[in-house]
Parts: structure tokens; sequence; C-alpha cells
């Protein structure tokens, strides 16, 4: 689902915790807002379709931007963390 919704620049991974991090090269800070608004949406919309009978999906998303959230790999992924930590759920049917 992410993969479709990148470009081919783009590179989407996924943890041992089953989070799924993607790495956008060459945006701006609203472009990244909004690619993170649209890929939160589809996992939302994903996890809405798996859980069909249960409990709706709900997905979150946390952005950390370079230089100024952090200089390195491991900077830039607790600056996600922490606005992950922060961020709201995107339900099923979002759209970004």
């Amino acid at each position: 689902a992410l993969s479709r919704r990148t470009r081919a620049s783009d590179l989407v991974t996924r943890d041992a915790e089953g989070r799924f991090h993607v790495l956008l090269a060459d945006v701006d800070p609203h472009d990244a807002a909004r690619m993170a608004a649209r890929l939160a949406a589809a996992l939302a919309d994903v996890a809405a379709g798996h859980a069909a009978g249960h409990a709706a999906g709900a997905a979150r998303v946390g952005t950390a931007l370079f230089p100024g959230d952090g200089g390195d790999a491991d900077a830039l992924l607790r600056a996600a963390e922490r606005a992950l930590a922060a961020a709201a759920p995107v339900l099923p049917g979002a759209r970004g």
C-alpha cells in the first residue's frame, strides 16, 4: 500500500516492531506534511480492511526533516518518534 503511494526515489521500510519508515528525498516541509497525511490515510484504510468486523483501524505518523530535526539518521528517528507520540490518529476514509 505504501510503495504504491511513494515515488521511485523514496525508501519504504518496516522495522522489527512493525512500524513503517518512509524516507522522502528532496521534499520541502509542506510536501512532506502532505505526503505524511496521504500515507497515514492509506495505512488507516488498510488497517480498516483487515479489521472487518472488529474495531476500525487508525494510523499515526511522525515526521522529521533533515537538517532541522536532526543531522543524522538516529537523530531523525528520535525526532520522528517524538512527533509520532504527539500525533493524532488518522481514521479510515480520511484523505490527505
